[in-house]
């Protein structure tokens, strides 16, 4: 990710993410592509093998503690919200993020309205400068510890070392680190309390949980 999310104007994220994709994928070398198609299609299954999903209703490993490790305006207005947004980034440079997240920024009177407090974390080696847009704060999860304790972090599988090192969104700090870690692009929805109420992790890497469908669940979740 490039840059904080922006007020431009964005068109339909599956129309863009398809084509930002498109796009993407035919830049890479075919060797390259395939070795990419093949870290999409196993690493979700890899990282729920490592750790099973966090279940709705389930407290969030050291929600206190990170509540405590955030600027204080953001842990007052967390505590203050009927819900929390926790969306992980697989990293600043991540275009694919970048894309979310600015369709994200568009739905920022919704979830105002909704009393949503949206907090976007950076993994360590690929992080973002800490900003506040409109109630949106993007910073560091540092050491990577709030994804590992939501199962979304993880050792790189050393099939993919290689292609770490040609894929250019990836962390330069998977280029020399012998043992790299990553963060999956997941999203969680909490109560204030910390306790789950709903949990995605993306099949696909590069097609986070759409903006329209955080909208959507919050709304199915105040109906309950």
């Amino acid at each position: 990710m490039k840059s904080s999310p922006t007020a431009e104007t964005v068109g339909d994220y599956a129309a863009e993410h398809q084509t930002l994709y498109r796009h993407l994928i035919s830049e890479l070398p075919n060797e390259t592509r395939r070795s990419w198609i093949r870290f999409i299609e196993e690493t979700a299954a890899y990282a729920l093998r490592r750790k099973p999903p966090l279940k709705a209703g389930s407290a969030l490993p050291g929600f206190e503690a990170f509540l405590a490790s955030l600027p204080p305006e953001h842990a007052q207005q967390a505590r203050e919200a009927k819900t929390i947004i926790i969306a992980f980034s697989f990293g600043y440079r991540f275009p694919f993020c970048n894309l979310a997240f600015r369709h994200l920024y568009q739905e920022h009177e919704t979830l105002k309205r909704e009393k949503a407090k949206v907090l976007v974390l950076f993994p360590p080696e690929d992080s973002s400068p800490e900003t506040t847009t409109k109630g949106f704060c993007t910073l560091p999860d540092p050491r990577g510890k709030t994804a590992r304790m939501a199962g979304l972090r993880f050792p790189l599988p050393k099939e993919f070392l290689p292609l770490a090192k040609r894929i250019p969104w990836f962390p330069a700090d998977h280029q020399t680190n012998p043992t790299p870690e990553i963060t999956l692009p997941g999203t969680i929805i909490l109560s204030p309390d910390g306790r789950v109420r709903f949990f995605d992790m993306p099949v696909d890497v590069t097609n986070r949980l759409a903006p329209s469908k955080i909208i959507e669940t919050l709304s199915r979740l105040k109906s309950r």
